[in-house]
């Protein structure tokens, strides 16, 4: 098996330079359009400069492997793709890409830099241990199924956002009507750490019961029989969790 890595991953170089090229240009959108895209909570900590960096070497690499591809591939199609979406980005500036220094922040954000973070953390740590330890050794790195797992991984986070508008909105209207009346939760005056326990208690109570209904409701279950229909197991196969439990709550 490891004797033949390096041969399957040649022939996945056109998928990472595509995968690479989106990543890249999904990005660069979040420079455009913050105030659509990019998470409140999160955008502010953002190391800029360090992301320009990474944004050019991703650019770089995504270049060189897609040429890669459109010389030596039998997949010049995702070639193709790739160097039109890498034109965009240059169109867009690339690494340089301007940043808005002032916006007004939309009242939904999709979550676009949150989606990119978390894909890219979880493919850095799970791709190479997947592909040197794999528990089955046929198994491919890229499987059939993985391009529907990053369409769920998607809809997921973007779906998140809106479940998190749909929750948190009244209850900072709720917390902003005690303060303006002087009032206070009795939750804020009990110790951090009270606070932080009876949050993690009835998170994961939650959670258990919400899990629950999805395999005892016949309603919930078409959701959630998506999350157990997964004929390869890897890291992306949780992502059809996340699909369906978002896409429960919303319907």
């Amino acid at each position: 098996m490891k004797n033949d890595l390096p041969r399957r991953m040649l022939n996945k170089i056109p998928h990472f330079a595509l995968l690479l090229s989106v990543l890249c240009l999904l990005t660069i959108l979040c420079f455009v359009f913050p105030e659509y895209l990019t998470t409140p909570a999160i955008r502010s900590n953002y190391p800029i400069p360090l992301i320009r960096e990474m944004i050019y070497w991703a650019l770089m690499i995504a270049t060189a492997t897609t040429i890669y591809s459109a010389l030596f591939s039998q997949q010049r199609k995702l070639a193709f793709a790739s160097m039109a979406i890498l034109v965009a980005c240059a169109f867009l500036g690339g690494s340089q890409v301007h940043q808005k220094p002032e916006y007004d922040t939309f009242i939904i954000q999709i979550g676009l830099d949150w989606f990119v973070l978390d894909l890219v953390i979880l493919a850095i740590v799970f791709i190479p241990l997947e592909a040197f330890f794999p528990h089955l050794k046929d198994q491919k790195i890229v499987r059939r199924e993985t391009r529907t797992d990053l369409v769920y991984f998607a809809v997921g986070h973007m779906g998140f956002q809106f479940i998190m508008l749909l929750t948190q909105k009244p209850a900072d209207e709720w917390l902003e009507l005690l303060r303006l009346s002087g009032q206070q939760s009795f939750l804020a005056e009990l110790p951090l750490l009270v606070q932080v326990v009876i949050a993690l208690f009835v998170a994961d109570l939650t959670q258990y019961w919400i899990h629950r209904r999805f395999h005892t409701s016949s309603k919930l279950w078409r959701f959630h029989e998506i999350h157990h229909s997964i004929k390869t197991m890897d890291w992306l196969a949780s992502l059809h969790y996340r699909h369906t439990t978002v896409s429960s709550l919303a319907s």
